[in-house]
């Protein structure tokens, strides 16, 4: 389900940055080559993300097949402690969010 609220509150960029600092505890030197961004900018986006976050009180809708797909890749990643999986289905995950927004 929180994978699901990040899915649906944050954007692309926030998602990146709030994934790698709060769940796999990357520095903002080592956060700022994936996006692009400079450190100050990453802290920013972090602590909007967490606000954002925070005051979502509403629930998101149910998740689609394709975004059950990726929270089952996700889950299965988590549980065999393998950073590199867990990578790949964020970056996935993020790469079909960036497809879908250019459709629409």
């Amino acid at each position: 389900m929180a994978f699901t609220l990040i899915q649906e509150t944050l954007k692309t960029v926030e998602r990146a940055v709030f994934l790698q600092r709060e769940v796999f505890d990357y520095d903002y030197a080592d956060t700022a080559a994936i996006p692009g961004k400079a450190e100050a900018n990453l802290r920013q986006i972090a602590r909007r993300a967490k606000a954002q976050l925070l005051a979502n009180s509403t629930p998101p809708p149910q998740p689609n097949e394709q975004a059950r797909h990726l929270v089952e890749q996700f889950v299965s990643a988590a549980a065999t402690g393998n950073v590199k999986d867990l990578l790949a289905v964020v970056r996935l995950w993020l790469l079909n969010t960036k497809l879908t927004q250019t459709r629409v």
